[in-house]
């Protein structure tokens, strides 16, 4: 009898147990989302940005030529001392004997215009010639210039190419005795160079400083070289340079933020 007891007060203490845990809670849900003032959410609509990048010669007008005339800016005197350009020096290095487009009498001679436009020939160089990528525009911009043609603010990179195509491109004008610079940083023919640009709004552009130049100091060995035997065998820019842009943010230029490959739209740079 007593043991029936025990059993049955462990079941009653079980059944209590039970009971204990079963107790509810309020709950509720809802999908209904408003405003704070209780109004539909707003609906939108997302387009994701697109980085490209375009580039071409700066142009005095329609059909003008893609190269123009000026002297050494970057190279040194023939004493190796810095170049000071001004007026001065422009009036007095300018070559009487380029045949450039337009002419101008400075220093008792007539000389070739700072500036003027130069033909696909060029002929009768001489130590103290820059050659200059581009023709000066309406704006007053002379160079290449690089365009964002993106909807998103971008970083670019002009790279002088060290591939075996660019090479042989650059050993034409460095040997006829031929430096290259761009904005004012003279290209290693071995390694090639960077130039990063500041960041470029979407829609707007930089442009950059191309330019040859044969210095002072350049010696007879060079007398009568010749970039080419003719035009179509010339020296072509086009071939030497690319452009990388990407996002302004991006550490690097790829898509992993590293540096080793450029993002977004690189196109043949050289348009006229």
């Amino acid at each position: 009898m007593r043991k029936k007891k025990i059993i049955a007060l462990l079941l009653g203490t079980t059944i209590i147990a039970g009971i204990a845990t079963s107790f509810a809670y309020f709950t509720n849900k809802s999908n209904n989302i408003t405003d704070a003032n209780g109004d539909a959410l707003q609906k939108i609509q997302i387009t994701n940005g697109q980085v490209e990048v375009l580039a071409e010669v700066t142009s005095e007008g329609e059909d003008s030529l893609d190269w123009s005339y000026d002297v050494v800016k970057y190279s040194k005197n023939a004493d190796g001392t810095e170049i000071v350009y001004n007026d001065d020096f422009k009036a007095k290095n300018a070559s009487p004997d380029i045949n450039a487009t337009e002419k101008e009498t400075a220093n008792g001679l007539e000389r070739a215009k700072i500036g003027s436009s130069l033909p696909t020939e060029i002929q009768y160089t001489r130590p103290g010639d820059a050659i200059v990528l581009g023709t000066k525009n309406d704006n007053g911009e002379l160079g290449l210039k690089i365009k964002n043609n993106s909807n998103l603010t971008i970083k670019a990179q002009l790279n002088v190419l060290n591939d075996d195509v660019a090479k042989a491109e650059l050993k034409k004008v460095t040997d006829a005795g031929w430096e290259l610079y761009v904005n004012g940083k003279k290209v290693d023919l071995a390694s090639g160079i960077k130039v990063d640009l500041a960041s470029i709004a979407g829609k707007k552009s930089q442009v950059v400083d191309v330019r040859l130049e044969l210095p002072l100091a350049t010696g007879n060995t060079y007398q009568n070289k010749a970039v080419a035997t003719n035009a179509e065998q010339g020296f072509d820019i086009s071939k030497i340079f690319e452009i990388r842009a990407t996002q302004e943010n991006n550490p690097g230029w790829n898509e992993d933020g590293s540096g080793a490959n450029g993002t977004g739209t690189v196109t043949n740079p050289i348009q006229p």
